[in-house]
Protein backbone atom coordinates (compact mmCIF):
# COMPACT_ATOMS: atom_id res chain seq x y z
CA UNK A 1 0.00 0.00 0.00
CA UNK A 2 1.37 3.13 -0.58
CA UNK A 3 2.06 5.91 1.80
CA UNK A 4 -0.30 8.96 1.51
CA UNK A 5 0.92 12.39 -0.50
CA UNK A 6 3.36 14.69 1.58
CA UNK A 7 1.51 17.50 2.60
CA UNK A 8 3.20 20.74 3.86
CA UNK A 9 0.95 24.43 5.01
CA UNK A 10 2.41 27.50 3.47
CA UNK A 11 2.33 30.64 5.72
CA UNK A 12 -0.79 31.56 3.53
CA UNK A 13 -2.62 28.70 4.34
CA UNK A 14 -2.44 26.80 0.82
CA UNK A 15 -2.00 23.20 2.07
CA UNK A 16 1.48 21.50 -0.43
CA UNK A 17 0.54 17.80 -1.77
CA UNK A 18 1.41 16.25 -4.83
CA UNK A 19 1.77 18.01 -8.04
CA UNK A 20 1.83 21.36 -5.94
CA UNK A 21 5.02 19.83 -4.18
CA UNK A 22 6.88 19.56 -7.20
CA UNK A 23 5.76 22.97 -8.08
CA UNK A 24 7.02 24.32 -5.34
CA UNK A 25 10.39 22.92 -5.17
CA UNK A 26 11.17 22.36 -9.29
CA UNK A 27 9.05 25.89 -10.85
CA UNK A 28 9.34 28.19 -7.55
CA UNK A 29 7.99 31.36 -9.83
CA UNK A 30 4.77 29.62 -10.03
CA UNK A 31 4.47 28.38 -6.37
CA UNK A 32 4.26 32.01 -5.75
CA UNK A 33 0.48 32.16 -7.93
CA UNK A 34 -0.81 29.62 -6.21
CA UNK A 35 -3.80 30.09 -4.05
CA UNK A 36 -6.02 28.07 -1.59
CA UNK A 37 -9.38 29.18 -3.01
CA UNK A 38 -10.16 29.13 -6.64
CA UNK A 39 -11.84 32.56 -6.28
CA UNK A 40 -8.71 34.33 -5.19
CA UNK A 41 -6.83 33.74 -8.67
CA UNK A 42 -10.24 34.50 -10.51
CA UNK A 43 -10.64 37.80 -9.00
CA UNK A 44 -7.07 38.62 -10.88
CA UNK A 45 -6.53 36.22 -13.42
CA UNK A 46 -7.07 37.26 -17.00
CA UNK A 47 -7.23 33.75 -18.14
CA UNK A 48 -8.36 30.15 -16.73
CA UNK A 49 -7.57 26.87 -18.13
CA UNK A 50 -9.81 24.36 -16.59
CA UNK A 51 -8.39 20.98 -15.95
CA UNK A 52 -11.39 19.36 -13.68
CA UNK A 53 -14.43 19.58 -12.49
CA UNK A 54 -15.08 21.67 -9.13
CA UNK A 55 -18.69 22.34 -7.73
CA UNK A 56 -17.35 25.93 -7.34
CA UNK A 57 -16.38 26.52 -10.90
CA UNK A 58 -18.95 27.63 -12.54
CA UNK A 59 -20.05 30.51 -9.67
CA UNK A 60 -16.82 31.41 -9.27
CA UNK A 61 -15.99 31.66 -13.15
CA UNK A 62 -19.28 33.17 -13.90
CA UNK A 63 -18.61 35.96 -11.22
CA UNK A 64 -16.12 37.99 -13.88
CA UNK A 65 -17.66 38.33 -17.79
CA UNK A 66 -13.52 39.99 -18.62
CA UNK A 67 -11.86 37.03 -18.86
CA UNK A 68 -9.67 36.68 -21.70
CA UNK A 69 -10.39 33.08 -22.51
CA UNK A 70 -11.55 30.02 -20.39
CA UNK A 71 -9.97 26.98 -21.91
CA UNK A 72 -12.09 23.67 -20.76
CA UNK A 73 -10.16 21.08 -21.25
CA UNK A 74 -12.14 18.81 -19.30
CA UNK A 75 -15.54 20.13 -20.14
CA UNK A 76 -16.35 20.92 -16.74
CA UNK A 77 -18.91 23.88 -17.78
CA UNK A 78 -22.23 22.22 -16.46
CA UNK A 79 -23.78 25.80 -16.90
CA UNK A 80 -25.12 26.88 -20.41
CA UNK A 81 -24.35 30.88 -19.45
CA UNK A 82 -20.78 29.93 -18.65
CA UNK A 83 -20.14 28.00 -22.38
CA UNK A 84 -22.21 31.16 -24.29
CA UNK A 85 -19.71 33.26 -22.40
CA UNK A 86 -17.94 34.68 -25.41
CA UNK A 87 -14.30 33.73 -23.87
CA UNK A 88 -15.43 30.21 -23.11
CA UNK A 89 -13.85 27.55 -25.48
CA UNK A 90 -13.94 23.73 -25.36
CA UNK A 91 -11.21 21.47 -26.55
CA UNK A 92 -10.50 18.01 -26.47
CA UNK A 93 -14.01 17.03 -25.83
Amino acid sequence: MRDPPKQEQRGDGLTFSGPSVFIRDHIPHLAGLLRPEMADVASWAEACVVGASDDQLASVLQQRSDYKLVLDLHRAAHSDALRQNAAYRGASW
